[in-house]
């Protein structure tokens, strides 16, 4: 008899293409990524977790930038307008739908 056992990693990998083909947008997958980094103990490693949207062309808020540490201060360092300017949020988001028009993920 042939070993017929479940590939946990092939389970999961279809949970989650499954909840991620699911949502309505990315915050929707954002929020799930957070959600399931906190269960496998990411808040140990990066208690402090922020992230930045800019918007679109259209007015819609878009992910640019995710900041994880250990320090608050460096989180409210990280995203403030005088680092992350105007500027460089929209160069950001440029570069996040210039990918997504490529289909290139890394």
């Amino acid at each position: 008899m042939a070993d017929e056992s479940i590939d946990p990693v092939e389970v999961l990998q279809a949970i989650l293409n499954n909840l991620v083909s699911s949502s309505d947008t990315k915050e929707d997958v954002i929020k799930l990524w957070f959600y399931i980094g906190r269960m496998m103990g990411i808040s140990d490693i990066f208690p402090e977790m922020q992230v930045v949207v800019t918007p679109d062309d259209e007015g819609k808020n878009e992910p640019v930038l995710l900041v994880g540490t250990l320090v608050p201060y460096i989180v409210d360092m990280l995203t403030s307008e005088k680092v992350l300017t105007e500027d460089l949020a929209r160069l950001c988001l440029e570069e996040i739908k210039d990918i997504e028009r490529k289909k290139v993920y890394h």
